[in-house]
């Protein structure tokens, strides 16, 4: 047998042979190159076993057990790159889920048909390495769980996917060749309490190592801080917490944030004056050498003082919200396999959009993201791998009802409690961390007030924080936790119960749910936040859509759940965030930097002032400014304003050189913020900040009436029973359907506008926030409608002609949803008019659109509108834009989402005009009511029907919607209903359009 005892099916043993847990460093011999280096491997003590492994897959573990360890070495094994998952590498198959176990509910067993992936490779290890160093082999990251052999001798066993485990392989070790063998299981008994919202994967997914380390050496310390903020002096403790080591005395050298020694000397009590303090906005990092006998290891430590005062939270006497994400490892082609440069690439992608703050969803990160935090400033709510969300999913019990069970059984404490060590030792020195999250969705029970209480007493200078508690019966004590944490409650509910008569700081860990086309809320959250200082922080969910990269006709393609075979998963609910897997913003993105931007413009008395947001960053000739005068929605005037410096939470004057509010048009100020070479972020300098509309004066935008030509038409009538047509010589042609109402011709001068239109619609292709409401539409009948006119009227005048068309639009089988009283008139300057009045029957729910569909030809690529642009726009996401003048071209008003859905349209439009190389259509509002509109190569159907982009195909025509009214988009996929101010609910509505 190759093993005597299994342990995956224990829930009173984790860890075998393990060392005992530690904070994270790695030593170095040389001085010079550990004060300096930027990367881990430049240690003489660090081997990265990353790179090539034999690898055999085995259906189930108990194949593995029935061999030795010979046997399975001559299998027929393939090379692996590890870090990988046997997902990503083509073992198994991918699968998604939610909230739902992977297997049977019946722990601590895992199925008997067990998935097993055996690792090996050998190590060399000189003679005099051998003798002179203990060996330390570390593992950062293996779903579920492993069996390690070291020359077929067993050496031990952990599980914790997102875990270190290390441990010393000193003894097992001879001189030269060593074969390292690892045992992977799909499941284990801690498969029950990883149950997060994400593509479930088994492998070697994290970086693998050895450390080689003195026969005597530290093991685990701590650097204790404490900072009296008034006075910027600092106390740093060394507190060595080995029981048995021999190193009482440290010697120690200390440089600032520039490098400069400012200490050296010996002992562990260390007092620091001037001391720049650390926060997210500037984090200064202090280097702290540390030689513990023949090692040194480096500690970048940034001096900060978080507490909690009158249920505010303040960093360094000033208090400070969370601006926050949640960000899970995820990349489309490796799963969870995340390198240095892909952590560093969010980070920067975060700070560039305006997040303060990251909360590791839902489990601690590997330790160089953490350093990376510190370096570049992020407020970290740093979580414990833990959610056993699954367990509302016991049949027969009530769902939520049984959410605490697993919390309250006996049988999980000592897991839990082992999870939360395991998250937070490791990462004790961190600056960046300012809090811990116990985990997430897992209810809450007396494990949990038992790991509240561990973590306190592991680490009481920071912040506890866990969710669950919201789901604690009577008997629940959050005492020991810091904060009253909530997920997707209403602005409403956040207010009347949390914030009114606030008993602790108020903390949104998940909101605003960026699901496709969303994040319509991000506003009212955030003025909710100004205005109570006790709402102390909020974290989108979240940073990034989760999809496996495949190649399909030689188009990258990305898939989800559902994809692959798999009978049980959760769709494409994992396309949730506000980048796309290769990270392109999505619009969702660009809406939270614009409203959490960092400066912002005033205007009164006739004067500009630009405010800092910063709490604790100098702008020192960091900002550069382009302010433009918008008269009427064109430029008139414009200047800039360079290296502009701002203190933190003040405000400068700027002199316009241009007079304003002269005139009875509307009149604003476009202000598009950038960061000049001066900025303290040099990876930052040159991009943009914020583009802010300062509105001086509200007027509706006036708009002059063009026509390419100077028409005198005179037109005739040809009427049949089916059909209404007015033609004026063979150049000039409309075509009304007597049965629908609608256009089914439009040709001017020779030019065809339009091959359709007059075709009402309440329909839009679903985004993934209309998910609750689908079957609620369904059932009305929203999807296929009829059209049909009840009556017409014709006058003819000098110089127009009016058609009144009386029509109704009805759901397949059910009374009429909309009553349309329109009136056409066809003007002898080939100009076309249209006033609708719209009457929505009130026994029907809110709709998702009432408009208006047109169809042109393809030729028909180029877009110039005014209205809310450059991004996508809608009544409740619109801050990203502004109201101006825009060209550009029907493919770059669509916006690619994975899950096709509604996209690309822009709310409070004036005037559109789609042409080609000669023809073109325009349609401008003939009052001070806007409208949206949407221009798409895919029909409304055909988004509809879509459940991948690479399944769109488009027809010979392209699709218009003029929208009289367009529902907003929210982010109920996982939150609160759409506010009802952004909902299409009201009795009536009208359009007036000038078509030409």
């Amino acid at each position: 047998m190759l093993l005597t005892e299994q342990y995956h099916e224990d829930m009173s043993v984790f860890h075998v042979n393990t060392l005992p847990r530690r904070n994270y460093y790695i030593p170095f011999s040389d001085f010079e190159k550990a004060v300096s280096y930027r990367r881990r491997t430049e240690s003489d003590r660090f081997q990265s076993l990353n790179g090539n492994w034999f690898f055999t897959y085995f259906p189930s573990f108990q194949a593995v057990l029935d061999r030795n360890l010979e046997d399975i070495w001559l299998e027929k094994s393939e090379e692996v790159v590890v870090p990988s998952t046997w997902q990503e590498t083509g073992y198994e198959s991918h699968h998604y889920l939610n909230e739902r176990f992977a297997i049977p509910y019946d722990p601590p067993l895992v199925p008997r048909e067990n998935p097993c992936g055996v690792y090996w490779r050998n190590i060399r290890v000189s003679e005099s390495d051998r003798k002179n160093f203990k060996f330390h082999l570390n593992f950062e990251g293996v779903d579920s769980c492993f069996y390690l052999w070291i020359n077929q001798q067993f050496v031990g066993y952990s599980q914790i996917s997102h875990s270190l485990s290390e441990f010393d392989i000193s003894n097992y070790l001879v001189s030269g060749q060593n074969r390292v063998t690892v045992a992977v299981l799909k499941w284990c008994d801690g498969s029950y309490l990883e149950v997060q919202d994400k593509f479930r994967t088994s492998g070697i997914f994290r970086d693998v190592y050895l450390v080689k380390r003195d026969k005597v050496a530290i093991h685990h310390y701590l650097l204790h801080q404490t900072v009296d903020v008034a006075s910027r002096t600092a106390q740093l403790s060394i507190e060595i917490l080995d029981p048995t080591s021999s190193i009482k005395e440290v010697d120690y050298c200390i440089y600032n944030s520039s490098g400069i020694e400012i200490r050296r000397g010996k002992g562990k009590e260390i007092a620091l004056d001037n001391v720049l303090l650390w926060s997210a906005e500037t984090p200064y990092l202090y280097t702290v050498m540390l030689r513990f006998g023949s090692e040194w290891i480096r500690e970048r430590i940034g001096f900060r003082r978080i507490e909690i005062k009158n249920n505010i939270l303040y960093l360094n006497g000033q208090p400070i919200r969370l601006y926050g994400v949640n960000h899970h490892d995820s990349r489309p082609q490796t799963g969870p396999v995340v390198c240095y440069e892909e952590q560093l690439q969010d980070l920067k992608l975060m700070k560039e959009h305006h997040f303060n703050a990251i909360r590791t969803a839902h489990y601690p990160k590997s330790p160089e993201f953490y350093e990376l935090c510190d370096e570049y400033g992020f407020y970290v709510l740093s979580e414990s791998d833990l959610e056993m969300h699954g367990i509302v999913a016991i049949y027969g019990r009530g769902g939520y009802q049984n959410y605490n069970e697993m919390a309250q059984n006996p049988l999980f404490r000592l897991a839990i409690q082992d999870r939360t060590e395991s998250g937070i030792i490791p990462f004790q020195n961190r600056s960046s961390i300012i809090m811990w999250s116990l985990g997430n969705e897992s209810g809450f029970g007396d494990n949990f007030e038992r790991a509240a209480s561990l973590a306190k007493k592991i680490d009481p200078t920071r912040l506890l924080h866990y969710e669950g508690f919201f789901h604690a019966d009577e008997t629940g004590d959050d005492r020991l936790l810091d904060v009253i944490s909530r997920m997707y409650a209403s602005v409403e509910d956040i207010r009347e119960h949390y914030l009114q008569e606030a008993r602790k700081p108020f903390l949104l860990c998940e909101y605003s749910h960026a699901m496709g086309n969303s994040c319509g809320d991000l506003k009212a959250y955030y003025d909710l936040m100004q205005q109570y200082p006790t709402f102390i922080g909020a974290f989108v969910w979240e940073w990034c859509d989760h999809a496996a990269e495949s190649i399909i006709d030689g188009r990258a393609t990305y898939l989800y759940g559902g994809d692959f075979g798999e009978r049980y998963h959760d769709g494409h609910f994992c396309v949730d965030g506000l980048v796309s897997p290769s990270r392109q913003p999505h619009t969702s993105l660009k809406e939270y930097q614009q409203i959490h931007r960092p400066l912002r413009a005033s205007w009164q008395d006739n004067t500009l002032r630009i405010w800092s947001d910063y709490i604790f960053l100098e702008l020192n000739k960091a900002v550069d400014i382009r302010i433009e005068h918008l008269v009427n929605g064109e430029v008139s005037a414009s200047f800039l304003v360079n290296e502009l410096s701002l203190p933190p939470q003040q405000s400068v004057c700027l002199s316009l050189p241009f007079d304003c509010g002269k005139t009875d048009l509307r009149e604003s100020l476009l202000i598009t913020y950038y960061w000049s070479d001066g900025f303290i972020n040099d990876y930052l300098q040159g991009k943009l900040v914020a583009v802010e509309e300062l509105v001086l004066q509200e007027h509706p935008l006036k708009l002059n009436s063009k026509t390419a030509k100077k028409l005198s038409l005179d037109w005739r009538v040809e009427e049949s029973a089916s059909s209404l047509r007015l033609l004026a010589n063979d150049a000039n042609e409309l075509c009304f359907d007597l049965t629908t109402g609608m256009l089914t011709k439009f040709v001017i001068d020779g030019e065809l506008k339009c091959r359709s239109g007059g075709k009402w619609t309440i329909w839009r292709a679903p985004i993934d926030n209309d998910r609750h409401l689908l079957s609620l539409w369904e059932e009305a009948g929203f999807e296929q409608t009829q059209q049909r006119l009840l009556s017409y009227q014709m006058e003819k005048t000098t110089d127009e002609i009016h058609l009144t068309f009386c029509q109704k639009l009805y759901p397949a089988y059910r009374q009429a949803v909309l009553e349309i009283n329109s009136q056409w008139v066809i003007r002898d300057d080939g100009q076309v008019r249209l006033e609708a009045v719209l009457h929505k029957n009130k026994e029907y729910p809110a709709l998702p659109r009432i408009g208006m569909r047109f169809t042109l030809p393809v030729s028909y690529q180029k877009v110039d509108y005014v209205g809310y642009g450059p991004n996508e726009s809608y009544s409740d996401k619109h801050h990203s834009s502004y109201l101006g003048t825009f060209s550009t071209d029907i493919d770059s008003l669509w916006e690619n989402y994975l899950y096709p859905q509604e996209n690309g349209s822009h709310w409070s439009s004036y005037c559109v005009s789609v042409s080609g190389e000669k023809e073109s259509l325009t349609i401008q509002s003939l009052s001070d009511m806007t409208f949206s509109f949407n221009y798409s190569r895919y029909s409304i159907e055909e988004i509809t029907k879509a459940q991948h982009a690479i399944e769109l195909k488009g027809d010979n025509e392209l699709h218009l919607v003029i929208d009289a009214a367009h529902s907003g988009v929210g982010s109920a996929s996982c939150g609160p209903a759409l506010d009802e101010q952004y909902q299409i609910a009201a009795t009536s509505y009208v359009l007036r359009l000038q078509m030409s």
